[in-house]
This record gives C-alpha cells, structure tokens and sequence, in this order.
C-alpha cells in the first residue's frame, strides 16, 4: 500500500501556521485602542453633571468644507454608529471627591459635579482604565461653573429654534442629519445676536448660564458645537438625547433635564428659547407649573402655522423674526451687561 502523503498546499500551511501564531502574540497581548469623546458639561451651585462617551478604535477626522454627498452620507453614518465600550471604568481628574467613574452599557458617562465648586472655568479630564484597553489620549472637558447669586439664566432648544432643521417635516429632518456636515448647517437670520444679547459674551463663553438642551443624538455634538463656534454663538454648556437611554417624546427627554438645571440654579430666573413645532411650549409650561418664582420669561418661534395669541402660548411671547426678541430683551432691561461685538449684529 502507498504511504499517505500530505498534499503540497496543506503541507506548506501546516509549515507557516506555526509562524503565523507566534507573530500573532504580541498584537493579541496587546491593548486595544480606546478614544473618550468629551462632550459637555455645566454646574451651579446646587452641583451639575459632565458629559462624555466611550469608545472602540481611534476617533474619525472632522469633515471638511465641500465634501461630496457621499462623504457627507458616510460621516453621518459613522457618527451615528461608532462603536461603544459597554460598562467601561474611566479615571476623572478635576471632580473633588471622584477619581473613578463606570460607564453605562452604551458608553455613556454621565458624572455628576458637587455642590459649591468655585465659580469658573474647570478642566475634568478622563482616560481609560477598563483592563485590555488603552485610550488613544486623555480627554479634557472644560466646564463652567456658575455662582449661587440672583441673576438670569438662559435654556434654549436648538433645532427650530436657532438652526433650520425641519423638525416639524420628519423626511427633511432625516435628509438634513444624514447629508448636511457642520459646514451646511444653518442658522435664522440674527438668532446669534438675540442668544448673546441675553446670555452675554465674553471671548467664546456666555458671561449668565446658557444651556443648550436638544432632542439631537449627542453623537452629532461635534457638528453642532463646531457650527455654533464658527456661527459666533456664545459657547454654553450642551445636552442632547442618548437614544438608547432617553425617551423619543421630546417632553419627556426634556423635563427632567430642565429639573435638574432649575435646581442646581435655584437663585436664577430663567429666559426659556424654544419653537412651536414639538413640545417646547407644553415643557415650559410645566417648568413654570412648578418653579413658578424662576421663569422670567419664554419665547417661543413659530414654526407652525399657529397664530401667537394661540392658547398654547398663554403667557409666552411667540415670534416670528428673532429681530423681536433683542427689541424686547433689550426694552425689558435682559440684555447681559457684557459688550457685544459687531460679529454678532449688534449696534
């Protein structure tokens, strides 16, 4: 009988497997790259919260200007779809008492600051502890913290309140998250002047607590917080939605984070920005319902066909031309006392 002989291809891969192996070692051994995306963060002094995301690999380039369409698509997508670290253990730097936070099984981070910080600009910076993972760097969030005194704050929505999403035409709505990049964002014309007329401005921050609350997904961040700096808007703290967590009904996203904004300001009156074309009005009717002592005042742009003097905006003023808003913070005396510069469109 004839011995049975390997074939030549089998016998030359069980040669090099063995090589192959070995060469493998290392990689295997070694860390898998992780990146933190900082996202914002706000305090008073009742305390607040910062926020941030982890994540597998290395992070994306920021889009250029005149990117094609099907770059603007995949940038979009990739935004939306980068892979999470479930459950991972970050350190914190710049958090008195915390020096160790845990992700949720979604990345998130959401770590909350303590009452009585001192007022100011504070770094908090975080970087990757999970076991078989190294963080490409650390992150570093810069967060302002405001003091306890009387004064106003501002909470405005973004989408069809200061940019031109189509919120109210869902169609358009997803053509403009998928196709438009941070440089095909737009804004309403002199919305910028009338945001840093009442929170003020000095160098990129909002000299009064500005927060941007938003139903936008916080993997969109970057692109709304570059447009914003680029636009002049004054740089206030950001709360957008984390879709796996928080409720799709822009009420109930909202309303809980409005709750813990009011409370960690509870001497500030707040002037409220929102539009018409979901929930806005109903959630600022409710903040008014139970901090009635700390709602200055609510505007309301009309996106919809509704008339301003509609029962759903019982005590708001609603506006078409963000022109009449500084004509009416200014003629009330809510102007910030910061100057104003011209890039803005003021006198």
């Amino acid at each position: 009988m004839t011995p049975h002989r390997p074939r030549p291809a089998a016998a030359a891969l069980a040669a090099v497997l063995p090589l192959l192996l070995l060469a493998s070692l290392p990689a295997l051994a070694a860390d898998r790259p992780t990146w933190i995306d900082g996202f914002s963060g706000w305090g008073g002094a009742g305390g607040g919260w910062v926020y941030a995301r982890v994540h597998r690999g290395k992070p994306e380039p920021k889009p250029k200007p005149g990117a094609t369409t099907y770059k603007r698509l995949r940038e979009s997508v990739e935004a939306l779809e980068l892979e999470a670290l479930s459950d991972a253990i970050v350190t914190v730097r710049g958090v008195p008492g915390q020096v160790q936070a845990k992700a949720d099984d979604n990345g998130f981070l959401k770590i909350r600051l303590p009452a009585g910080m001192k007022p100011g600009i504070h770094q908090v910076t975080l970087a990757v502890a999970t076991p078989g993972y190294k963080g490409v760097r650390p992150t570093t969030i810069n967060v302002q913290v405001w003091d306890g005194a009387p004064g106003l704050a501002v909470i405005s929505d973004i989408d069809d309140t200061l940019t031109d999403s189509a919120v109210t035409h869902k169609l358009k709505l997803l053509l403009n998250t998928l196709f438009r990049s941070t440089w095909e964002l737009k804004t309403f014309p002199n919305a910028v002047r009338a945001v840093t007329v009442l929170s003020g401005k000095h160098s990129s921050f909002p000299v009064r607590p500005l927060v941007y609350v938003s139903g936008s997904p916080w993997a969109l961040h970057s692109r709304i917080s570059d447009f914003f700096d680029r636009t002049g808007f004054p740089h206030g703290a950001m709360v957008l939605r984390r879709y796996s967590q928080e409720s799709l009904n822009p009420y109930d996203f909202k309303l809980p984070h409005l709750r813990e904004i009011f409370a960690a300001f509870p001497n500030k009156k707040f002037i409220l920005l929102g539009d018409s074309g979901e929930k806005d009005p109903e959630v600022y009717a409710q903040m008014r319902k139970e901090r009635p002592n700390q709602v200055e005042r609510v505007y309301i742009h009309l996106m919809t066909k509704e008339q301003p003097g509609s029962t759903r905006f019982a005590g708001m003023t609603a506006f078409k031309n963000w022109v009449d808003v500084s004509a009416d913070a200014e003629a009330k005396g809510y102007a910030a006392a910061a100057s104003i510069t011209r890039a803005t469109g003021t006198r």
